[in-house]
């Protein structure tokens, strides 16, 4: 488990950042990525929730939103669902909004027997390829983008992040 920390603006972070863009402005011109840096804007998208909602990103500006990326057979995104269960009934009353980008394909069976099992009430949006290549192509299930009231990206983590992890970071943004 790689431990969910904020962007930091260090000397390597900055080379990163170079090469990165280098890398965006000659192969992925007109096309809007997560990019390295302190507190990049988040890429706006639109998804169906299970309930059938049309949800964007853009709409929960003022908010903090945890983006989080999961499969519903992943063991480590079933657990992130009870922490993220936990977080939406202590802190959606405080401004803090969930949205849990599903990548399952196919049916969506498992994913609704799952969420009715842990008893999920934040938004469960399913997935599209172009929202998993807006940020970055995903490579570890579950990741979570933390995501301040302007839009920003904060941080990101992946695998499991624990509540002892996830609360300090939301209750910074929440302050903000």
């Amino acid at each position: 488990m790689i431990p969910f920390k904020p962007l930091q603006n260090s000397y390597a972070c900055k080379a990163i950042i170079a090469l990165v863009a280098c890398f965006l402005i000659t192969s992925c011109a007109g096309k809007q990525r997560v990019t390295l840096g302190k507190y990049p804007q988040a890429p706006d998208f639109a998804l169906t929730s299970m309930d059938g909602d049309k949800v964007s990103l853009s709409s929960f500006i003022g908010k903090v939103v945890i983006l989080e990326f999961w499969y519903s057979w992943d063991p480590l995104s079933k657990k992130q669902a009870e922490y993220l269960q936990y977080i939406q009934n202590v802190y959606s009353r405080r401004g803090v909004v969930i949205l849990a980008v599903v990548m399952d394909e196919g049916s969506l069976y498992p994913v609704r027997l799952f969420s009715k099992k842990i008893g999920i009430t934040y938004k469960v949006l399913i997935g599209k390829k172009y929202v998993y290549e807006l940020y970055g192509g995903i490579r570890s299930f579950p990741t979570i983008f933390m995501i301040d009231k302007y839009g920003r990206i904060y941080g990101k983590g992946f695998g499991l992040q624990k509540l002892e992890v996830l609360e300090p970071a939301i209750l910074k943004l929440l302050k903000e």
